[in-house]
């Protein structure tokens, strides 16, 4: 019998050895794609009002992201705003966060996001809490160690969890939620309803996904109020169908109340983006390019008629977005902001088995749980599902319905959401799902602990998935398992953030200090300046050109080519042949599992051959 005192003593170490592994991993780590810019962002949000710097995302988890930068922790020349050929410049646009963080001198652009790093990281411990909570609330402390083991040694998770992004905090914000609603539908009180109402506001404002939690809240309470159980409700215990759903109702308002307060809140309870009241986001045109972006979405491919974007722009959530706007009903700057964001979610270049569409795939997302997964975590989740069709004789703790219905209808809501969605990034946009995974895994294996063989059974395979956790560091971001090849096989399966988000710099510049008088050829997929790294090199066609013409390797040396850029995923067809001969030899070597080095004489001879 695992007493509680040992169990939490488990628990704390778990979660202790998750944030030492996790950061250890990414201190190795260049800033990802998005981390420069969503760390200057959080800084201009909390120093200076101003919502400019990250316009497609909810500022509130940035916010928090900003809590170790003082006023005076960058040094900004806002006149200097690059200038689009041809274009005048955009009273909107701001200076680079590239040039900002990483080319201005005083700042320490890798230092800066270093620090939001750290409390993001405190997030994900935050998330492995919650699962270690609910799951023993639900079966106990074997359920919840269980549980915390498989979130601890996760690598998708160790990978995301201390990013300056903010899926991580959804996942918590939505797991929190579900976890507050069961406690809501078990038994009503003023503080479950507030906690209730204020984490469906948080996670609105983390993430623009939380949209989905207009659809989750309201059907997980009224279908408590229909159920046939009694619902105690501020001490009563209420037997009355009628009068539980007139509580549904209340709360489906509270929430909505509170949701609203928040979203105000989160902007300063200020109508502008700014404190300047001549500066302002033309909605009309955000409208516009949503809907464009919509009917482009119908037909890949072709440009869209005039008429079709007129007749989305005649839809519901535009018309209530351009009066909303016009009546200052919500925050101009959220509302530019989830325009924005539903608009460039319609169409962006995915990649899947050698693949490249502009809509994605319905099966990417089970896909790529597939390969992203540790075998080790499947091969507990097969166990337990065939422990389940096969019940054991002795007495084992039953799950009630309204359980089992909390912890599977945000699975399906947001599962449902994801395989219907046209954004296929990476395995980060179903992080959301494992966490209740989890919990239901813990609560299982606690249901069949009493069966002999499986109690041998369980714990190899938690050792074998520390031991595939162990192998994985530090490169966490590019984990696949072993049946998909590891990450280089993951080369010929995914792209983006499920292998290469430009993290692999610091790699790059070791190397370079390893073989200094080799000349080297850089193709980088990221947004971190490879100079600030130290890092000498000619710019490639395709990559990183901010401060060289990009050339072609005539010279002997090496060429450097990220994961993402390798695959071609954003190129046009041109660009994309040029690096056949990449595709089809074998690298010198890889860096961290995102960088490939390659003799530069194979793209010499390829387009001397054209």
């Amino acid at each position: 019998m695992l007493s509680p005192r040992w169990a939490v003593a488990i628990i704390v170490l778990l979660h202790a050895l998750f944030a030492v592994q996790s950061w250890r991993a990414v201190r190795t780590k260049s800033p990802t794609f998005d981390e420069p810019f969503h760390t200057m962002a959080g800084w201009m949000i909390r120093h200076r009002g101003d919502f400019r710097g990250d316009p497609e995302h909810p500022p509130l988890w940035e916010y928090w992201a900003a809590l170790p930068h003082s006023r005076t922790a960058l040094n900004v020349d806002w006149t200097a705003v690059r200038a689009e050929p041809d274009r005048p410049v955009d009273p909107m646009a701001i200076p680079h966060p590239i040039d900002v963080l990483f080319r201005t001198a005083g700042n320490d652009g890798d230092a800066m996001v270093g620090r939001s790093r750290r409390m993001m990281l405190i997030i994900g411990v935050a998330l492995g809490a919650v699962i270690a909570c609910w799951s023993w609330q639900w079966a106990g402390p074997r359920a919840a160690v269980v549980a915390s083991i498989l979130f601890a040694f996760d690598p998708n998770f160790l990978a995301h969890a201390p990013l300056v992004k903010n899926d991580i905090a959804f996942s918590f914000s939505t797991l929190a939620l579900a976890w507050s609603l069961w406690l809501l539908g078990r038994r009503v009180t003023w503080a479950r309803a507030g906690v209730a109402s204020i984490l469906t506001g948080v996670g609105f404002m983390i993430k623009f996904s939380g949209i989905l939690y207009a659809a989750l809240v309201p059907f997980v309470l009224f279908l408590r109020a229909l159920s046939p159980w009694d619902w105690s409700v501020l001490g009563r215990e209420l037997r009355n169908r009628s009068a539980r759903m007139c509580v549904a109702v209340f709360l489906c308002l509270l929430i909505m109340a509170m949701t609203i307060l928040i979203t105000w809140a989160s902007y300063q309870f200020r109508f502008l983006p700014t404190p300047d009241p001549h500066l302002s986001y033309n909605v009309e045109e955000i409208i516009f390019f949503a809907a464009a972006s919509q009917a482009a979405a119908e037909r890949p491919g072709r440009t869209p008629e005039m008429v079709d974007i007129r007749l989305k722009r005649s839809g519901f959530l535009f018309r209530f977005a351009s009066a909303a706007e016009k009546h200052h009903l919500l925050p101009h700057a959220f509302l530019s902001s989830i325009l924005r964001s539903l608009g460039s979610s319609q169409t962006r270049p995915a990649f899947l088995c050698g693949e490249y569409r502009t809509t994605g795939w319905w099966y990417y997302f089970p896909f790529a749980m597939l390969v992203k997964t540790p075998l080790a975590t499947m091969a507990v989740a097969l166990m337990l599902l065939w422990a389940a069709r096969h019940p054991s004789t002795g007495s084992l703790p039953r799950l009630d319905p309204w359980t089992k219905f909390c912890l599977l209808a945000p699975v399906a809501g947001y599962g449902f959401a994801a395989v219907t969605s046209n954004l296929n990034l990476g395995i980060r946009h179903v992080l959301p799902l494992y966490p209740f995974l989890y919990v239901g895994m813990g609560v299982g294996a606690s249901m069949v602990w009493d069966r002999p063989a499986l109690r041998r059974i369980l714990p190899a395979l938690l050792v074998a998935l520390a031991v595939e956790s162990a192998l994985a560091f530090p490169d966490y971001l590019s984990f696949f398992n072993r049946a998909a090849g590891g990450s280089r096989g993951g080369l010929r399966l995914l792209g983006d953030s499920n292998i290469d988000w430009g993290q692999d710099l610091k790699e790059l510049a070791e190397w370079q200090k390893r073989h200094p008088d080799t000349k080297l050829y850089l193709c980088y997929f990221g947004s971190a300046d490879p100079s600030f790294y130290g890092v000498r090199y000619v710019p490639l066609p395709g990559g990183y050109a901010r401060t060289a013409p990009v050339q072609i390797p005539w010279e002997p040396g090496v060429a450097a080519i990220s994961a993402t850029n390798l695959q071609g995923i954003s190129f046009d067809p041109q660009v994309r042949m040029f690096y056949e001969p990449l595709r089809r030899a074998r690298p010198l070597e890889i860096l961290g599992g995102s960088i490939y080095l390659y003799d530069a004489k194979l793209l010499t001879a390829h387009e001397t051959g054209r």
